[in-house]
Formats: structure tokens, sequence, C-alpha cells
């Protein structure tokens, strides 16, 4: 399939409290073909920086509400946003504006508007936009990555590769035929590579000239392909003496004499987990894992629990229909965009129980990469719930008080909350009464794949109501 550069839109905020700037500014951008949205004050720029993705910002240096260096702050702190590039506008010397912040760039006023138009034009598409090369997609039951990894490297190809399958998503950058980073199933690295490579069921997207944002893989292609061969090869023989990947272990004794490894397999067993939740905690390679396991196996250290390991359904065919009504309500009425379900969490652990409950439920996708550390919490996208049709965009945000000025952005535009834990206190409650947004209570099991479907589904089915859930 061919990219058509002419139709390619980015997508653009201008934040200034003055009128004629707003009104000449998005005249020239958009004659440019691009996607733009205006905001007059700090905190509802922030909240359509985090609604559209947007990939240029450009905001008065006194901007109203908010204060330019907290929104340039919590900008870059969403992940919706953490790859944005930033315009600061004001009068005076560039200099000064550069020190408010280094890493945007100056737009002395008053200014040509085509020519900061053009600028921005500039910036959209050495950094987001197409590059003219054929973009490649297809299916990976007829295309394995292996070989799509060895042609990018023949021809020195830079870009994004996007992987989804049924449970998960994934990307790998490759950077003159070099893969340079990985993403997938919250693990990111050469970790995530072996199991990208180890992928034969699913779709891809090869996005061409896209930059990576780091660069933690060092070695060649070859070896990187080779070593994944092996892995692969060695997983599918350990996986015969182990038990299925979602049933959940635990330890009934622990050995006297075990490898490192095994030592924090057992730590992390501190309660239930299957073997996917093991393989996502720990920062080893998945191989040495899976021998810590065999290792523990042979000891007779670990009970298997819920042998079977399966997932389950968020709903049956007859009730898809009523929860897609629901899904489409969690977004304010006349706002366009994706459908977003914040979930408050009060802790990274909350976060990563809740991950790995949903990681169970059939019509979760996992984002390609984790939510970000944010006070003892997190903040950022855990993935999608599907529900034939419309997609229901899970976004995690911290319960610290410090962190609260950030709710403002995420919870703009939904009308619903979902809430992981005992209670909410009075100062939550009150900040969601003044955003006007409805807290969903859920259940203690939260942290079981049904309490986490339940959750979800209370979510949807209860948004007609008005009232707060006590």
């Amino acid at each position: 399939m061919a990219i058509d550069d002419a139709n390619w839109q980015g997508r653009v905020l201008i934040v200034d409290a003055d009128y004629d700037v707003l009104g000449s500014l998005s005249s020239a951008i958009r004659r440019r073909g691009h996607h733009v949205v205006l905001a007059a004050d700090g905190r509802t720029g922030l909240a359509r920086a985090v609604e559209i993705a947007a990939e240029v910002v450009l905001v008065d240096r006194d901007v109203p509400v908010l204060d330019v260096r907290t929104f340039l702050e919590v900008l870059r702190e969403n992940p919706r946003t953490s790859a944005t590039e930033t315009f600061l506008m004001g009068t005076g010397d560039p200099s000064r504006l550069r020190t408010i912040d280094p890493r945007a760039e100056s737009i002395v006023k008053p200014f040509n508007a085509e020519e900061v138009a053009a600028r921005v034009d500039d910036k959209l598409r050495s950094r987001f936009g197409p590059q003219g090369e054929p973009e490649l997609s297809g299916d990976l039951g007829q295309v394995a990555l292996f070989d799509l990894l060895q042609v990018f490297a023949q021809n020195r190809r830079s870009g994004r590769l996007e992987i989804e399958t049924a449970n998960a998503a994934g990307r790998v950058w490759v950077e003159e035929g070099r893969v340079v980073d990985a993403t997938y199933g919250g693990v990111s690295g050469e970790k995530a590579l072996y199991r990208v490579v180890a992928i034969h069921q699913g779709t891809f997207v090869f996005h061409p000239g896209v930059a990576p944002e780091r660069r933690c893989i060092d070695a060649s292609t070859d070896q990187l392909l080779m070593e994944g061969a092996r892995q692969v090869d060695e997983t599918a023989r350990l996986r015969e003496g182990l038990p299925p990947f979602g049933a959940q272990l635990t330890v009934t004794v622990v050995p006297r004499a075990m490898s490192p490894l095994a030592e924090r397999v057992v730590h992390c067993l501190d309660e239930p987990s299957t073997v996917t939740e093991l393989l996502d905690r720990l920062p080893a390679p998945d191989l040495d894992i899976l021998k810590a396991l065999i290792e523990l196996i042979t000891e007779g250290a670990l009970l298997v629990l819920d042998p079977e390991g399966e997932r389950i359904r968020i709903a049956r065919q007859d009730e898809a229909i009523a929860l897609r009504t629901g899904a489409r309500r969690l977004r304010r009425e006349g706002l366009d965009g994706p459908v977003r379900l914040p979930v408050i969490a009060p802790s990274a652990r909350a976060v990563s129980r809740f991950a790995r409950a949903l990681s169970r439920v059939e019509e979760f996708v996992a984002a390609p990469e984790p939510p970000t550390a944010a006070g003892e919490g997190a903040l950022g996208s855990l993935g999608i719930v599907r529900l034939g049709g419309t997609d229901v965009e899970l976004m995690v945000i911290p319960l610290d008080p410090s962190l609260r000025p950030l709710w403002g952005p995420v919870l703009d535009g939904v009308t619903t909350v979902l809430v992981l834990d005992d209670g909410i206190d009075e100062g939550v409650r009150r900040v969601l009464e003044a955003l006007e947004v409805r807290p969903v209570q859920s259940s203690g099991d939260w942290s079981e794949p049904s309490g986490a479907r339940d959750a979800i589904r209370a979510a949807l089915e209860g948004v007609g109501r008005t009232s707060l859930v006590p």
C-alpha cells in the first residue's frame, strides 16, 4: 500500500489568549494541510493536546490559567504527548524564551504567520510525516518477522515496525537496517525483541522514516536473529515441562539451595502469579526465567493452581450492543476523539495487578509500552478493550494528591472514571465533583480476571447514572 503524502495530516495545537494570533496561525497551518486545534488557556490546551495526541504544540509564554512551565512539564510527562514538538511564543529576546524551556523552539512576536507555518510544516514532516516510500503491511501468518528484519537489514531501512496480536501490541525500531529498540507486552529492549520474533499470528505495519526515541540494543541484526532463533527453539523445548503460561503458581516449599534467579522467582511468588506475569515482572531474559521455573518444579517447590489458565470474555454476543452504547457515553456529548475510561489507581503495584488481570480478558489488547511511574502510582495507557468496532482506551492516573493537577487534562471530556481502591476519600470526591466526572467504585476482586472484567462492565453499564457512588 502506498502512502498518499498529499492527504497526510499532522496534528497541531495552538494555545494563546490572543484570538488574532489563533486565527492567523491556524489559517496558515491549515493551508498546509494539517489538522489544527485551538485553546485560549493552559488547562484547556493540555486537555486538547492529550485528546488529539498533538504532534506539535505552539504555546504563548503568558498563557492564562496554567503557568507555561507547568504546562510544558505536564505535556511531556503524559505518554500521549511525551514526544510532542513544542514552540514557545512571546515578545522580546529569543534567549529569554529559551531560558524558560531550552527544549522548546522560540517564536518571537510579532511574527509572520506563513513563516511560522512553514517551520511547523517542516517539523511535522521531518519527524512524523511520510517519507515518500511505500508503507508495508501484512499478515504475520504469511510473512515471518525474521524475514522482514533481514530485508530491512539488507536494504538499510529506517522506521518503526508495529505488530499487533490478539492480546498485545509491539513495536520494533530499525535504523539503517539495525534494530535499535523494541517493546512488546510491557517489556522492552532485547527481551521484547525475542518475544516479537517468536510471533506467528497477527498483523504488521511498517512506518518508514520514523526516528527512535531511544537506542538500547547494540548487537547486529544477524546476531539478534540468531539468538532469537535459539531462544525460540529452546523455549519450545522447555514448555513441555512447564504448566500453561496462564496457570497460577505458588510456592509450597523454599529449597535450601537454588540459583539467584530462582530466588528472585520465589520472591515474586509472594502472591500467586502466572508464568506470563513472572516473565513480565522480572527483567531477566524470558528463557532464563523459564529455566529457573524448571529448576523449582524439579525441586518440588511450586504448586500449580488454576491449571487451565483460560481466558474470559467481557460480554456475550447478545450483550455487546448495550456495552458499545455505554462505551460511547463515556465521552461527553458533542466531543470527538477516542473513547477513554480513566482508571484511578492507588499504587504502581495496583496498576500491575490490574493489568495482569486484564491480560486474561479476551477483548483486552495491552498497550505497546506500560504506563510511566508517577509518584506512588503510574500515568499512561494500559491498553484498549475492543467491543466489536468500538475501542475503549484504559488510561491510568495516579491517586497521589500532589499529582491531581494532572487529572484535569486526562479527565476533560470524559463522564466516568473507574476507581481501584477500597474507598474514595473526601478530597478525591471533591475533585471529581468539580470536574463533573462520576466515579465507579470497583469491587475488591479487581485483581482477578473476573473482577477486572466486572469492573469495566460496571463502568460501561452505569454511565447513564449521574449520582456519585458512595
